[in-house]
């Protein structure tokens, strides 16, 4: 058999075969342009900050966007020998002590004449009550500080007017409650039941009549005086075989109690509260045990009257709990040198979380414009930045009133929530900045970089001193004419020879001898 003849080259005229594309070409020519995304341009690169080989007391420590490499070469100190961290630490804690974060609140005032003077609205001293020692730890540092209750006469005398009204309005709303039986009962009008089926006679209309205008007749009944609220009953009670608390209801309606006195009344009403609430509960089981009434079934023909209702009696509003004042919570830095010696006040916008008995965290944010910042070429300077801090504070077992007072004088937390989201939308956060752990052998600033111009010492005026001869002079008026000359000496007396005051020595012992 003959081999079949293979396909040769095709004719000039047929058209060639299209090449095969590439999946990348295949994919760009599917994807429209508009859809591609331009490429961004590359952001230009920030200046690349350069470091000192040296710290110095007067200028900022030098920091980074990002945090340093770990790996540097030799050209780089060690972190000892650097000294960043150690002068980090040392500056924050002195800020802290120096109280920069924290509100002023009592000014210490000195008898010197060269002290500063005492600002307007100052705090009395008397007012803060010891509250107790602690320890406040704002990692990695701690401090030893004392705490104190600042019982201000304006807060206090506001509570006591809130009660007061307080008082007033329960007083008028017990009065003025309304009757529970202000619409009298009415009868319902039937229509006369007829039975033609049971054969049964209808009642005469005469009947009906009569029923009607006795109905009419029947006075309703008066209403009843509303029942006085059971706490109020109780205390007047106890009132009547306690003198004290008599007192004590007497000075707490003319509103000059003081907190001990009111905190002493608000127990008795908590006490009698608790007295009304188990009675209140008792009565309610009975009623709840009490067997059910049996039901009889009304033969046919007969009209079912509605039951009577049972009694309502208006329940008095109980008395509101009274309006507890808040008073501000004090502490002061002690055992550290370069304290502040003035009074600072706790934030009262923090959020207080209980870690156990002994330990609480306190959540607050603080403010500083960028001008007033460690290094101000970082930041705006009329900007308003916001950082949240978070501190712990310790007490011992047998200072467990600070914790309690500290809770007492912030805010409620739903309140500081809200003021805080509205402080972070208002305001910016402080940007977040690095500290370089090692600084380089040769300086990388530039000459006019390295200029340090350090500041002036403070001058320390010295007390004019004078000679003792300078003062008296100064006390003595100055003579109208030349002083006269000294009288000369007197000539000094010739005494008796040497033997004869031996012998009148002699004779002297002699007679005191004899006299004795």
């Amino acid at each position: 058999m003959a081999e079949k003849r293979k396909a040769g080259r095709p004719p000039k005229g047929t058209p060639q075969p299209a090449k095969k594309t590439r999946l990348s070409a295949q994919v760009k020519q599917e994807t429209p342009e508009k859809e591609l995304t331009p490429q961004s341009k590359p952001e230009e690169d920030e200046k690349p900050v350069l470091l000192p080989n040296k710290i110095y007391d007067f200028r900022p420590l030098p920091t980074l966007p990002e945090l340093q490499s770990n790996t540097l070469d030799d050209d780089f100190q060690s972190i000892e020998g650097s000294g960043i961290i150690a002068a980090s630490l040392q500056r924050t804690r002195q800020k802290w002590l120096s109280g920069e974060f924290f509100e002023r609140y009592w000014v210490k005032t000195s008898g010197r004449k060269d002290a500063k003077p005492v600002p307007e609205g100052n705090p009395n001293k008397s007012w803060m009550k010891s509250s107790g020692p602690c320890t406040i730890i704002i990692e990695p540092m701690i401090f030893d500080a004392q705490f104190y209750l600042s019982y201000e006469p304006a807060i206090t005398s506001a509570a006591q007017q809130k009660n007061a009204m307080q008082q007033q309005q329960q007083q008028q709303q017990q009065h003025s409650a309304p009757s529970p039986y202000g619409t009298p009962y009415r009868p319902p009008a039937h229509a006369p039941f007829q039975l033609q089926a049971s054969g049964h006679p209808a009642p005469q209309p005469g009947a009906a009549g009569t029923a009607a205008q006795n109905g009419q007749h029947a006075a309703p009944p008066a209403p009843a005086k509303p029942s006085p609220d059971p706490v109020i009953q109780l205390l007047a009670s106890r009132a009547a075989t306690d003198p004290t608390l008599k007192d004590l209801m007497k000075v707490v309606a003319t509103g000059s109690a003081t907190p001990d006195q009111l905190k002493n009344f608000q127990t008795h009403i908590d006490e009698l509260n608790a007295i009304v609430a188990a009675q209140n509960a008792s009565n309610n089981a009975s009623t709840a045990n009490s067997p059910a009434v049996p039901t009889h079934h009304q033969p046919p023909g007969q009209i079912q009257s509605a039951p009577p209702k049972p009694i309502q009696h208006a329940s008095s509003p109980r008395p509101r709990p009274l309006v507890q004042p808040v008073y501000p919570a004090v502490f002061e830095f002690v055992n550290a040198p370069g304290a502040s010696v003035d009074r600072f006040r706790f934030p009262q916008h923090s959020i207080i979380e209980p870690l156990g008995n002994y330990s609480i965290l306190a959540s607050f944010l603080l403010f500083k414009k960028g001008k007033d910042a460690a290094d101000p070429s970082l930041f705006d300077a009329e900007v308003e930045y916001f950082e949240p801090i978070t501190v712990k504070i310790d007490v011992t077992p047998n200072n467990v009133r600070v914790l309690e007072d500290i809770k007492k004088s912030v805010k409620p937390p739903n309140e500081v929530r809200t003021w805080m989201e509205d402080q972070m939308r208002a305001k910016q956060r402080a940007p977040i900045r690095y500290l370089p752990t090692r600084l380089p052998h040769k300086s990388q600033l530039t000459d006019a970089d390295e200029v340090i111009e350090e500041p002036p010492a403070a001058e320390v005026k010295k007390r004019p001193y004078k000679k003792r001869a300078e003062k008296q002079e100064a006390q003595s008026p100055a003579p109208t004419s030349a002083p006269p000359p000294p009288p000369p000496p007197a000539p000094a007396a010739e005494g008796p020879p040497e033997g004869l005051r031996r012998n009148t020595k002699r004779s002297t012992r002699l007679s005191n001898a004899i006299a004795v």
